[in-house]
């Protein structure tokens, strides 16, 4: 934001107050703000990243259920003497 800025000012001219109180203000708020995520956002991180890997082993297991009922499926059709039901 800081660069766009002093394109649009250009860097030759002197720097006003509104560019020195901006980059004061955001030079002061990113520090805060990554003390905090490291503090808080871990649990979410771990709860997040857990729920995909439970999705992930979900999806395997449905389409090993799925190919393994197509497989059975196939096979009755092509020997239904072998599980024919007397």
């Amino acid at each position: 934001m800081i660069r766009k800025l002093e394109r649009v000012i250009g860097p030759d001219k002197p720097r006003s107050a509104l560019k020195k109180n901006l980059k004061h203000n955001v030079n002061g708020i990113c520090p805060v703000f990554s003390s905090h995520q490291d503090e808080n956002t871990s649990a979410l991180m771990m709860v997040v990243s857990s729920t995909l890997w439970l999705g992930v082993r979900m999806s395997l297991l449905c389409s090993l259920m799925v190919a393994a009922a197509g497989y059975g499926a196939i096979l009755v059709t092509q020997s239904p003497g072998m599980f024919a039901v007397e």
